[in-house]
């Protein structure tokens, strides 16, 4: 539209070689400018929501987009309509009104079973062997590098070599160990068998009433392995290592709580130890106390 407004200008500006050509510039100015008043109350009526004309001097315009409908563009085929935009906003104003979505969510996306397995099993299992590996190439392959690259190096410097990077391969291998033993990788509950007697306790004798968790956990190589221990024994950590989630017996447990099923998750109380509905519950209650005082 600027184009063909510069266009009229620079016509109606220009100079006239003859009267036929000054009389056929004239009429393309005219008819130009017909054209761009035209366009132009045309878009003015599509914005603010009036009539747009349907003819003038010629000219057909388009036929008027309505105010509810009106897109934010220019062309039709595009167009976003404003009245379903709103009816989305409105939808999404709907589902959230009830109840807590958040907590709602979170109790419902629970899988269904009676094993719990962790997302993160072969992932963390393949780090530990990764690890592993590069431990071993780093004991093997450094004397031998240090003896193919400078010969005429003392022996001892050649061991004090060795010894501080393989020390540093073996530290960063503990670590891994270290941060990662909690992990657990299946788990399982069982009843216990018998029932406890007189003076038993159920850290020493899992197998003896109540619920036994049973769960598998790797080994510093890698290697599968059982832990057992009663439902009773399980406690809150008193630590701030990284990866814990509740401590029994003395170890360490770390599970991923959005993964444990429905019916593993209420039957060991596990609520207790999940520091997200902790917080969205004692949200929820907070606000339905402000509600309680304002009525």
């Amino acid at each position: 539209m600027r184009a063909l407004a510069r266009l009229v200008a620079a016509a109606a500006q220009a100079p006239l070689a003859s009267s036929a050509s000054s009389a056929a510039s004239r009429a393309m100015c005219a008819r130009s400018g017909r054209h761009l008043a035209g366009a132009r109350e045309w878009r003015t009526a599509a914005i603010a929501g009036g009539d747009a004309p349907w003819t003038r001097d010629g000219f057909a315009a388009s036929p008027r987009v309505p105010k509810d409908s009106r897109s934010f563009g220019t062309s039709p085929p595009f167009a976003v309509s404003a009245s379903s935009a709103r009816g989305a906003d409105d939808g999404a104003g709907a589902v959230g009104s009830g109840g807590d979505p958040a907590l709602d969510s979170l109790e419902t996306s629970r899988p269904t079973g009676e094993t719990y397995e962790a997302h993160l099993a072969e992932t963390v299992k393949n780090v530990k062997l990764l690890s592993l590996a590069s431990l071993a190439a780093t004991v093997c392959g450094t004397p031998l590098l240090l003896e193919l690259a400078s010969p005429d190096m003392l022996p001892e410097a050649k061991m004090t070599v060795s010894l501080v990077v393989d020390g540093f391969g073996a530290f960063t291998t503990a670590l891994l160990q270290w941060f990662v033993s909690p992990y657990v990788l299946t788990m399982r509950v069982e009843k216990g068998v018998g029932g406890e007697g007189e003076g038993d306790d159920p850290a020493r004798h899992p197998s003896r009433g109540g619920d036994v968790v049973v769960v598998e956990k790797l080994t510093l190589f890698a290697r599968r392995f059982e832990d057992r221990f009663p439902a009773a024994a399980m406690r809150e950590a008193e630590t701030t290592r990284p990866l814990v989630t509740w401590e029994a017996n003395g170890a360490f447990h770390y599970v991923e709580m959005a993964n444990v099923p429905r019916h593993m998750y209420d039957r060991l109380d596990l609520e207790r130890f999940d520091d997200q509905a902790k917080a969205l519950r004692h949200a929820r209650d907070a606000k339905d106390d402000e509600d309680d005082d304002d009525e």
